[in-house]
């Protein structure tokens, strides 16, 4: 399968153990993982997938503002999204990527309830759309 993640760019809670606690149910033999180089969720997700042995696929966004400027270091391939998208592009392109088409989300927002305003929140809602399997790991 291939899973995607989206998260909070400043998560809550002990979210380490989360996402690696996560990874562990997962088979890095089978398994693939998109992330999306952002500070936060991504950078964890990334570094507790590759060091688990899978294979990491990661999308930059064309704003390099928040990325994580060691992502390479933590991924297997990456693709740099194009001059003038937006991190909502790039998170469409993680749940709807061509090569890499996205079985599962896995979302790790800072809330349970769904709130409008929230990068997370709208890939789970545009995730959904696309009749993906969506799996919300509490920050709580």
């Amino acid at each position: 399968m291939i899973y995607a993640v989206t998260g909070a760019q400043e998560p809550i809670g002990d979210y380490n153990t989360r996402v690696y606690n996560t990874f562990l149910t997962l088979d890095p033999k089978k398994d693939k993982v998109l992330t999306g180089a952002c500070v936060g969720i991504d950078r964890v997700a990334a570094i507790t997938a590759y060091a688990l042995g899978f294979f990491v696929h990661t999308i930059i966004p064309a704003n390099l503002a928040k990325i994580d400027e060691q992502f390479f270091a933590h991924c297997t391939t990456y693709e740099y999204m194009p001059k003038g998208t937006s991190y909502m592009d790039r998170n469409w392109r993680l749940v709807n990527h061509p090569d890499y088409p996205c079985d599962c989300l896995l979302a790790f927002p800072n809330q349970n309830e769904e709130i409008l305003r929230s990068g997370t929140w709208s890939t789970v809602r545009r995730a959904r759309k696309l009749g993906k399997e969506v799996r919300i790991i509490s920050p709580y």
